[in-house]
């Protein structure tokens, strides 16, 4: 494989923690989440960018690309079929809000950007 397995595992047990203190389920294995990863091909579910498997750089406090696990359903809880990788920057933006709802606010941001750019 040719990305670090211990990241991997990190990113489960911090995704373990979060469903049970939200006690929500929790039903995935690391082969599951790393058969994920292989099949968006290291890329962010939402934007389709490549995502760092580990920061970019490490004196960085966050890395906009590292690779976080994303609830689709965040109702449904950590179960096959409900699990995506995503980037940092677009998980923090998306919370728990819908895709449906990330793309019309991210369209919004497209069409106001000559305001701000």
């Amino acid at each position: 494989m040719a990305h670090p397995n211990i990241m991997f595992g990190q990113a489960l047990r911090k995704a373990r923690i979060r469903a049970k203190k939200r006690c929500i389920p929790f039903e995935i294995t690391k082969e599951y989440i790393l058969d994920v990863f292989d099949n968006q091909s290291g890329m962010c579910y939402y934007s389709g960018l490549k995502m760092n498997i580990v920061k970019e750089n490490p004196n960085d406090l966050m890395d906009p690309m590292k690779m976080t696990i994303d609830l689709i359903d965040h109702r449904k809880g950590y179960i096959p079929g409900n699990v995506v990788w995503c980037a940092y920057c677009i998980n923090s933006m998306k919370q728990r809000m819908t895709a449906e709802q990330v793309v019309s606010i991210c369209n919004s941001v497209v069409r106001n950007s000559p305001n701000i750019l």
